[in-house]
C-alpha cells in the first residue's frame, strides 16, 4: 500500500460542543477555506450528507 499526504482545506465552525453522532440534520455550520483555495472548490457540496 502506498502512502498518501493529506492537507487541510480549511475550517468548519458550528455550535456544537461535542462530535456524537447524533441529529446533525438541522445544525448549520461555516467552512472557512485556507486563502489558497477558491469557493468553487465547494460546488455542490450541499449534496453529500457526510
Amino acid at each position: 500500500m502506498g502512502i498518501f499526504t493529506i492537507n487541510s482545506i480549511g475550517v468548519v465552525y458550528n455550535e456544537r460542543k461535542t462530535p456524537e453522532d447524533d441529529f446533525w440534520g438541522k445544525v448549520l455550520s461555516e467552512i472557512k477555506l485556507e486563502k489558497d483555495w477558491d469557493m468553487s472548490c465547494l460546488d455542490g457540496i450541499e449534496s453529500f450528507s457526510h
